[in-house]
């Protein structure tokens, strides 16, 4: 878990390789890792664009201004007129946020630690601040 922890946020497409390894090691179900299927994929890609719509407006319309952000992100602003750094970015952003992220800290991480501190509702409490720590 150690190792994990350790190598994801230096890594990030890369990190997910330990995690991946160990639960290939050890036989882990992929639905212990919150590898599911919906029960209507067009309902849950319709919900999540409709919610993803509303939390981008609601953070640049209210919550950005409201904390005196810039409007435009310097750290990304190279990728404006640039269509050659786009794939990379994409690529980073679908594997290394995407995938790794949530691979590592929502499914390793809640599995193990939930092996680790129990079933309760403490523990999971717990386990949703430790995650959300290591992850941010």
């Amino acid at each position: 878990m150690v190792v994990v922890t350790a190598f994801a946020p230096i890594l990030e497409p890369f990190g997910v390789l330990p995690a991946l390894w160990w639960t290939h090691r050890s036989r882990t179900p992929w639905s212990e890792l919150g590898f599911v299927r919906p029960r209507s994929w067009i309902a849950t890609v319709a919900i999540g664009v409709v919610f993803g719509t509303a939390f981008k407006l609601a953070m640049k319309a209210i919550v950005m201004p409201l904390l005196g952000a810039p409007e435009i992100n310097q750290a990304y602003h190279y990728l404006a007129n640039n269509p050659a750094a786009l794939p990379g970015m994409m690529a980073v952003v679908v594997f290394g946020a995407g995938f790794g992220e949530e691979f590592v800290f929502r499914g390793f991480l809640f599995e193990r630690l939930g092996k680790l501190l129990g079933p309760g509702v403490p523990a999971k409490a717990a386990i949703v601040v430790l995650t959300s720590r290591c992850s941010g």
